[in-house]
C-alpha cells in the first residue's frame, strides 16, 4: 500500500508501507536460507582476514586501524573501494554489534559502484576502548575521524543501524552546517522501552555519577533480531557481540533519547527512514515520530509489515538494498553535495534558551526547598548557603 501524505507539507515526503503480496513472501521465505548462507559465508571469509588488502572482482578490500582523538585508541575499519566510486556510504552499527556482520551489505553496495566504510565503534568489535562503554562526545569524534579519511570530492551518505542511528542523527543535529548527501537510518533506537519509567531513569542518572563503569546485563533477546533461526544462532555464538552494558553507556543512551526528537527540527539533511513493524527492540512508532518532526525538506519513511530489528539479515534485505541504492542514486542525480569539514561540534549541543530555563527552575526550587529548613541560621548565612548551592548547580550544567 502506498500513499502520499500531503498533511506533513514537505517536499519529497512519502509515507510508504511496504507490504509484499503473499506469493512474494512465500518465495522469499523459500530463498532465505540460500541467501543467508551466501551472506554468512562472505562475512565468515572476511572474519578470518584481519588486516591487509584483498582484491574482489569489482572492488578492493582494505582493513586497517584508524587513529582517534583518544591517544592509543584506534578504530577497526574496513574499506570496500571500487575503481571509480560514485559516492561513499559510511555504515554505523548498533549497540553490542560489530562491522563484521555488515560485510555482505558492503559487498552489494560496492558492486553497484559505492565505496563503503565499515568501522567498529569504540568499545565494540575489534576497536579499542573499554568494552560496551563510551561517551557520546567520543563517538562523535570517532565518526569525524572516519569521515576525514574520505576523499573530499566524494558525496557522503551515512547509513545508521539501531543505536548507530542515534549517534548519526545527534551528530548531524549538533552540526547543522555539515553537508552530507543523505542520511539513512534503519530501525533507529531513539527511546527506552516504556518499562523503564521515570524512577529507573532517575536511578540511572544517580548511578552514573557514582559508578559509571559498572557493567550490567543488557538483556538482549537475540530472537528479536531476525525471523531466520540461522541468523539468531550465529549472533548468539558470535564472541564479538556484547551482551553487557556499562552504566555510563546506558546514561549516554538516555541523553540521546532526551536530545534527538526534541531537537530534530534542526535536522536538515536528506533523510531515509526504514523500520520493521514487528521490531521488539526499537518501536517503529519512534520512526514515525522522527519522520513527522524532522526539519528536512526531503524525507522518506518506509515501514515493513513483518520486519524485525535487523532488516539486513532477513527476507526484507533485497528490498531494503534496492530502496537504499535507488534513493542514494536519486540524491546524487538531484544535487551532488560535496562535504567540507570545518570545525565540528562533538557531544550534544542544546539550545542555550532551554539550558537557561532549566537553571532558573533549579534555582527557584533550591530557594523554596531550603528557605524554611534554614530558619535557625542568620540571614547572611542562609543567603550564603543558598547562593553556594545555586553556583554548584550552574557548575554541574557547565560540566555535563
Amino acid at each position: 500500500m502506498k500513499r502520499n501524505n500531503s498533511s506533513f507539507g514537505q517536499q519529497e515526503a512519502v509515507y510508504h508501507i511496504s507490504k509484499p503480496n503473499s506469493m512474494q513472501e512465500i518465495n522469499s521465505s523459500i530463498c532465505i536460507s540460500q541467501g543467508y548462507q551466501q551472506n554468512s559465508s562472505l562475512n565468515q571469509l572476511y572474519a578470518n582476514r584481519f588486516l591487509g588488502e584483498w582484491n574482489e572482482d569489482m572492488y578492493t578490500v582494505t582493513r586497517k586501524y584508524v587513529p582517534t582523538y583518544t591517544n592509543g585508541l584506534n578504530l577497526y575499519t574496513t574499506y570496500c573501494s571500487p575503481q571509480n566510486p560514485i559516492a561513499t556510504i559510511v555504515i554505523i552499527h548498533g549497540y553490542g554489534d560489530h562491522s563484521g556482520r555488515y560485510f555482505h551489505v558492503a559487498d552489494e553496495y560496492a558492486k553497484l559502484g559505492f565505496q563503503v566504510i565499515l568501522y567498529d565503534q569504540r568499545g565494540f568489535g575489534n576497536s579499542g576502548g573499554i568494552r560496551s562503554h563510551g561517551h557520546i562526545k567520543q563517538m562523535h569524534q570517532d565518526l569525524e575521524c572516519i569521515l576525514l579519511t574520505i576523499e573530499r570530492s566524494q558525496p557522503i551518505f551515512l547509513q545508521c543501524q539501531s543505536l548507530g542511528a542515534a549517534v548519526g542523527l545527534s551528530f548531524c543535529i549538533s552540526n547543522p552546517s555539515l553537508i552530507l548527501q543523505g542520511v539513512i537510518v534503519v530501525n533507529p533506537y531513539l527511546k527506552f522501552a516504556q518499562k523503564y519509567g521515570i524512577l529507573k531513569k532517575m536511578l540511572l542518572t544517580l548511578m552514573n555519577k557514582m559508578i559509571p563503569g559498572l557493567m550490567v546485563n543488557s538483556y538482549i533477546d537475540f530472537g528479536h533480531c531476525s525471523k531466520n533461526n540461522n541468523v539468531i544462532k550465529t549472533v548468539a555464538e558470535d564472541s564479538l557481540v556484547q551482551p553487557f552494558m556499562s552504566i555510563g553507556m546506558a546514561y549516554n543512551i538516555l541523553q540521546l533519547e532526551q536530545y534527538i526528537l526534541p531537537n530534530v527540527q534542526s535536522f536538515a539533511q536528506p533523510l531515509l527512514i526504514l523500520h520493521g513493524k514487528e521490531d521488539k527492540v526499537a518501536s517503529h512508532m519512534n520512526s514515525v515520530e522522527l519522520y513527522r518532526l524532522a526539519g528536512s525538506k526531503d524525507k522518506t519513511l518506509k515501514l515493513f509489515d513483518k520486519g524485525f530489528h535487523e532488516l539486513q539479515n532477513d527476507i526484507e534485505f533485497e528490498r531494503v538494498k534496492n530502496l537504499i541504492t535507488t534513493w542514494c542514486q536519486k540524491q546524487i542525480n538531484k544535487d551532488k553535495r560535496i562535504s567540507y569539514f570545518r570545525e565540528l561540534n562533538h557531544g550534544l549541543v542544546a539550545k542555550h534558551t532551554n539550558s537557561t530555563k532549566m537553571i532558573l527552575v533549579q534555582w527557584i526550587l533550591i530557594y523554596f526547598m531550603l528557605r524554611n529548613k534554614m530558619k535557625n541560621l542568620g540571614g547572611l548565612a542562609r543567603f550564603v548557603c543558598i547562593l553556594a548551592l545555586m553556583i554548584a548547580s550552574l557548575i554541574v550544567h557547565i560540566r555535563w
